[in-house]
C-alpha cells in the first residue's frame, strides 16, 4: 500500500495525469475521470492497461504493467492540474513500473536535455526507437501517437521504453486467444 506521502505529481499528458507511487511505480489517471465527467467509466484506462499488457507479454519494451488500482489523491497530492474542489474518492489508475530516463523528444531535439549527450548516442537512441516501433507493427498493432515524447531512453540499460499507448489499436485476435 502506498501512503499519501509517497505519491508525487510528475506530469500532465494529453489524456491523463501521471503520478509517481513510491520509488518504483507510476499511476496514470484519465483526465475525464479526474474532472469527474459523468460519462467517464475508466474505459480508456482499461484499454491502455490491456494494450500495455499485450505489448509487454509480446516482448515490446514498455513499462511492466501492474494493473488498474483505485487510488485516492488528497488535495496535497493532486498537483496544480486537478480541478479545484474535486472529490477525494478513489479513482482508477493504470499502474506500471517507473522508468528512470529522459524523454526521447528532449534527448534528440532539445538543447537543454541533449547538450551533455553525444550526437552518436542520440542517433543510437533514435534507431532503437525505430526498431521498437517496427516490432509493434509486426504485431499488427496500430500505434496512433508515435511522437518521440511518448518514449523514454534509459541510458544505463541502453533501452527505449514506449509509453502512452492509450489510443493504440489491438489486432483482432480469435476469441480463444483474447486477453
Amino acid at each position: 500500500m502506498i501512503s499519501e506521502r509517497q505519491i508525487t505529481f510528475i506530469a500532465e499528458g494529453s489524456d491523463g495525469f501521471i503520478y509517481r507511487l513510491g520509488k518504483d511505480k507510476v499511476a496514470k489517471f484519465e483526465k475525464t475521470i479526474a474532472r469527474e465527467i459523468p460519462s467517464s467509466t475508466g474505459k480508456k484506462t482499461k484499454r491502455e492497461y490491456r494494450m500495455g499488457r499485450f505489448l509487454y507479454e509480446n516482448g515490446i519494451s514498455v513499462p511492466r504493467p501492474h494493473g488498474i488500482e483505485l487510488i485516492t489523491l488528497s488535495s496535497d497530492t493532486q498537483g496544480v492540474t486537478w480541478p479545484r474542489g474535486f472529490s477525494s474518492r478513489a479513482y482508477p489508475a493504470f499502474v506500471m513500473d517507473y522508468i528512470e530516463g529522459v524523454v526521447l523528444d528532449d534527448l534528440v531535439f532539445s538543447i537543454n536535455a541533449g547538450t551533455n549527450t553525444p550526437w552518436q548516442e542520440r542517433k543510437h537512441a533514435r534507431k532503437m526507437y525505430n526498431r521498437e516501433i517496427e516490432k509493434v507493427r509486426d504485431l499488427f498493432v496500430a500505434p496512433l501517437d508515435l511522437g518521440l515524447h511518448n518514449s523514454i531512453w534509459n541510458r544505463e540499460e541502453d533501452r527505449i521504453y514506449l509509453i502512452d499507448f492509450q489510443g493504440w489499436i489491438l489486432p483482432r485476435i480469435p476469441k480463444e486467444q483474447t486477453l
